[in-house]
């Protein structure tokens, strides 16, 4: 488990919700990815995700 992350998903009414939030900012800033999309279009916006997801990292940090 990593301490400066927290995802949260599932499923709500027919809806998929996505969110990430990235601690550890030197600023002490959180980072945050916040998606809601209907689980019909999963194919669609689920490879999207990963892609998004890994850009929640401040600048100078190492790609973890």
């Amino acid at each position: 488990m990593k301490r400066d992350l927290l995802i949260l998903s599932g499923i709500d009414h027919g809806m998929i919700f996505y969110e990430r939030y990235a601690f550890g900012d030197p600023s002490g800033a959180v980072h945050a990815l916040v998606l809601d999309y209907p689980a019909a279009a999963r194919a669609t916006f689920d490879p999207l995700i990963g892609r998004l997801s890994t850009s929640l990292r401040w600048e100078g940090a190492a790609a973890k």
